[in-house]
């Protein structure tokens, strides 16, 4: 395995770090991890530097990057929203390592509200194959609070206030996510023919998912033409600060890219 510091971009100002598996495996798709503001962290940024590094150790090649603004890149574009910025940033990384293989194809990994333009990208660009969610938005169901309730009893005593709190929730879910319109990127990729893989840790700290089969409660029905993999860890804290816990998370997405 090898890493090399990358600038690109427009104004030449983003920086990133490639890094190539020493036996490449045949014909995958390039891991792109860019880094936003929210992913600026260490626990985030180790998790990340980590992944990749397991994930070479297979023979899978990846680049991961900071976002215009964030991290060792330079500023973004004067005049560019963010969306629109970060959306040309994650191009311009598809541009540069399509440079040398036009029939490159990449999976993108995302971390918490970052799925949100990920998932709006992924649709939009051929190029993108699959798609990593960790930490992505959740919606308590009638499911959850039940659970929830049976492990900490101090909430079944709030009685009426979880069936308010059950309902008010099934629109809106964590990160602020408006739940049809998750529901219509999750169906929109699978229908593109992306693959995806949504994985929830269950302890501390992460989104509100307690519950393996809880993703397929709280959306609508979906057709997922077997495109759509979730997976539910649930002794992991939201940083995945356990080493047990974070090596089981790189054998899933490993694996699962793998495939």
């Amino acid at each position: 395995m090898s890493e090399q510091a990358v600038q690109f971009g427009r104004n030449g100002t983003l920086a990133g770090v490639l890094t190539t598996a020493a036996v490449d495996a045949p014909a995958r798709p390039l891991l792109l991890v860019p880094r936003s503001a929210r992913m600026q962290d260490s626990a985030a940024r180790r998790l990340v530097v980590e992944l990749a590094r397991a994930a070479a150790a297979r023979g899978l090649n990846s680049l991961r990057f900071d976002l215009g603004g964030c991290g060792d890149s330079g500023d973004r574009l004067a005049g560019e929203s963010a969306d629109a910025a970060d959306t040309n940033d994650i191009f311009d990384a598809m541009d540069l390592l399509s440079s040398t293989d036009a029939d490159r194809r990449f999976m993108l990994l995302g971390v918490g509200a970052d799925i949100d333009t990920l998932q709006r990208i992924a649709m939009d660009d051929a190029r993108i194959v699959g798609l990593i969610s960790i930490n992505g938005p959740a919606f308590r169901t009638w499911g959850y609070w039940l659970r929830r309730c049976a492990q900490a009893p101090r909430f079944a005593r709030r009685g009426p206030r979880d069936a308010h709190e059950a309902g008010a929730a099934a629109a809106t879910g964590s990160l602020g996510r408006d739940r049809n319109a998750f529901a219509g990127a999750v169906q929109a990729l699978a229908d593109r023919g992306v693959r995806t893989l949504h994985v929830y840790p269950g302890a501390g700290g992460g989104p509100p998912f307690n519950h393996a089969r809880q993703f397929w409660s709280m959306l609508p029905p979906l057709r997922t033409h077997g495109r759509l993999a979730v997976a539910y860890l649930p002794a992991a804290d939201q940083h995945f600060s356990c080493r047990d816990d974070r090596e089981q998370l790189f054998d899933l997405c490993v694996d699962w890219m793998l495939r």
